[in-house]
């Protein structure tokens, strides 16, 4: 039923540009005597594209008759043609490109795979072989994978191939293809490469789908690495990812709370008074050095009414024991079992570093 619904509705907006009666935006592309001017609407291109959501910015936009006039003279109307379809509809379809067309056994006219020869398949992996460094494979979904991309294998560059079967079988990131998108994390404690296994944890998937903004909003080193300073930074309702490097030790733990820190609804009377937060995605971690992508642990919750601990007299707990930080110490317990005890520790280091991010979809 969602399939068919997608369908009908890229049929409805493929219509909408090419019959394009109420646009408010004109697109001069190419230059010279290549030129063709493209009608368009701002609010679906600021919905479907960050690039025109900034390009089209009130700071940006020319308007001529309250038309908004945009150029790009450095791209081909061609090859816009299929950006701004791809905007409109989310569809590429590559048996209309001139290149593929140009092929006898493909095109148009023969779009079953099934009836493909190796000729066929050997002119196809010639066009799109320089392509496939730029693909981000690890943001399909082993369905997709499966379904997609493996009946395809002859013409995939067999290096390539094998980093996307062991990336979805042995969660190993690739190198000769791009990673997964994520946005940029602004931290002195880890490499981004594992910001990507927090993702995904987070996601609780085995794959990377979603793209996340992290914004930093406390730093030890610069706001102070105690009680009130955390508190006073972190607190509030919101997805939160906390990072702390330990004096005397290459390790890192971390802890992701979907719930945030501190409610801002507890006046100072109430903050007296110790409370627990509900949460069914809370976790910690921990990884050997900044680089460790082998021997990371994560603990999830297993007592959600125990999720968070909230006492006035510490920064932050996780499930009464399980991850603790008071003042410049973090004491990693666990006694009490709210979280999984995968951690495998009961020891208590002295913080160096400490990092509050917030977290959000985008």
């Amino acid at each position: 039923m969602s399939s068919f619904l997608y369908s009908n509705l890229s049929k409805d907006l493929s219509l909408i540009l090419d019959d394009s009666d109420d646009y408010n935006v004109l697109i001069q592309v190419g230059e010279n005597e290549n030129t063709k001017e493209f009608r368009a609407h701002s609010v679906i291109l600021r919905a479907r594209s960050p690039y025109f959501k900034g390009a089209l910015s009130s700071h940006w936009i020319t308007k001529k008759n309250d038309m908004i006039m945009f150029n790009k003279p450095n791209i081909t109307p061609n090859i816009f043609d299929i950006i701004l379809r791809y905007i409109y509809t989310g569809e590429v379809n590559l048996a209309e490109q001139s290149s593929i067309k140009q092929i006898p056994g493909l095109g148009s006219e023969n779009c079953d795979r099934n009836k493909w020869d190796n000729e066929d398949y050997e002119a196809l992996k010639g066009i799109l072989n320089k392509f496939f460094p730029l693909i981000r494979f690890m943001g399909i979904t082993p369905n997709d994978f499966n379904d997609k991309i493996k009946p395809y294998k002859d013409i995939i560059p067999k290096q390539i191939y094998k980093e996307i079967e062991n990336f979805y079988y042995s969660n190993t990131l690739p190198t000769l293809t791009l990673s997964p998108r994520i946005g940029k994390l602004d931290s002195r404690i880890i490499k981004p490469k594992l910001a990507k296994i927090i993702i995904n944890w987070i996601d609780k998937k085995d794959f990377f789908t979603l793209c996340y903004k992290f914004d930093l909003i406390y730093r030890g080193s610069i706001d102070g690495i105690n009680n009130e300073s955390f508190k006073n930074k972190c607190k509030g309702h919101v997805e939160s990812l906390v990072l702390i490097k330990v004096k005397k030790s290459e390790k890192i733990f971390g802890e992701y709370s979907s719930v945030g820190f501190h409610t801002t609804e507890n006046d100072d009377q109430n903050y007296r008074d110790y409370f627990y937060h509900y949460s069914l995605d809370n976790f910690n971690f921990s990884f050997e050095n900044d680089e460790d992508t082998q021997h990371m642990k994560i603990s999830r919750v297993i007592n959600y009414d125990n999720a968070m601990y909230e006492h006035p007299s510490v920064g932050f707990v996780f499930g009464v024991d399980s991850l603790i930080m008071t003042n410049n110490n973090l004491c990693v317990l666990n006694r009490s079992r709210n979280y999984e005890n995968n951690l495998n520790t009961k020891d208590v280091y002295n913080i160096e570093e400490v990092e509050t991010f917030i977290v959000t979809k985008q």
